[in-house]
């Protein structure tokens, strides 16, 4: 396993029958040129991180950071005395927040689209405290382990946590007014309560379990936008709304892009490269067709992730399947 080497293309040599891949690595610049049978593509989706798009945020004056990629010499003493400026509700969001809020000078969160503020599986978003005497049950006792796993992965894969995901639903109705009463126990003013209540269903946005962001964007260092970034000036933050706030700090927890097209070259069978045929992923009932090129994620299988672990034994088994399949055939050959 190698560290800090950056993919600059694989390219399918058909005389060969072999990939050529070239990488380089990031800190000396060299690069490596190697070949194999057999390419596994384990990229991931979450490796392209970006920023809010038309609103020139490279452009900022002051410390720009992605929560993707938080540098090293950020931390609470350089908090301390900074105005700091979120964007972003979601997973990223509801983590940096109640982290930061106590020892920023600070805090303006600008939330374009809230979330359903869940509790999932009887976890909320804070350290579930277990006894000493549980963690040393769990600790020896494999079959209570794996009854508690359960237990949690029940509580959103379950049937009833199935049925609450279908917007028509009984559940669906009856879960959504239990995630708004108890948002409102915890958002008890309503000009913070109403801009973070959704106006969607439960399920169209990845839950949250978010009771210390409920409870950090109600402290007197915050303030609540409920606006998307639509404009970078200076060291100035200006919403769609026009809420302009000037800060020390930007952090973008915007996300990823999940559905690009790897940046470096990619050359299959009579040298087309998916760069050249295609601006974005798309797959409608596919099978992957170059059996040496084996994926260990398929589109969309990030918003499948809970039901897949369980239903179809997840992304990876499938690489290995067919691995054993090429070493089961080659074994007949020789044989």
């Amino acid at each position: 396993m190698k560290f800090n080497e950056v993919v600059q293309s694989r390219e399918w040599d058909e005389e060969e029958g072999l990939w050529h891949v070239s990488v380089r690595n990031a800190l000396t610049g060299q690069i490596i040129n190697d070949t194999c049978h057999v390419l596994i593509g384990a990229n991931g989706l979450l490796n392209s991180w970006k920023y809010p798009p038309d609103a020139n945020v490279q452009d900022f004056r002051g410390r720009l950071i992605h929560t993707a990629r938080w540098p090293d010499d950020y931390g609470p003493e350089q908090w301390a005395n900074d105005r700091v400026a979120v964007l972003g509700s979601g997973a990223s969001a509801i983590q940096v927040v109640p982290t930061i809020q106590p020892h920023v000078k600070h805090l303006d969160v600008f939330v374009r689209t809230p979330v359903w503020f869940a509790e999932i599986a009887g976890h909320s978003g804070e350290n579930t405290d277990y006894a000493p005497e549980e963690r040393e049950r769990l600790r020896n006792d494999t079959e209570a382990l794996v009854t508690t796993a359960k237990s949690i992965e029940d509580g959103l894969n379950g049937i009833q946590g199935i049925k609450a995901m279908m917007t028509s639903s009984a559940e669906s109705q009856m879960v959504r007014k239990l995630f708004q009463t108890r948002m409102r126990e915890y958002l008890t003013d309503d000009k913070i309560y109403r801009p973070l209540l959704p106006d969607f269903a439960v399920g169209c946005r990845r839950l949250t379990p978010g009771n210390p962001f409920m409870k950090a964007i109600q402290k007197p260092n915050v303030s609540l936008h409920k606006a998307a970034v639509n404009q970078v000036r200076g060291s100035t933050v200006i919403g769609d709304n026009g809420d302009e706030v000037e800060v020390d700090t930007l952090t973008c927890a915007t996300g990823f892009d999940v559905g690009y097209v790897p940046k470096y070259r990619m050359q299959g069978r009579g040298g087309i490269t998916l760069q050249d045929t295609s601006p974005g992923i798309r797959s409608w009932r596919v099978v992957i067709y170059h059996r040496t090129l084996l994926m260990t994620d398929w589109r969309r299988s990030s918003t499948l992730s809970s039901l897949r672990s369980r239903r179809m034994g997840g992304p990876r088994e499938g690489v290995a399947w067919s691995m054993r399949v090429l070493a089961r055939q080659r074994s007949i050959v020789r044989a």
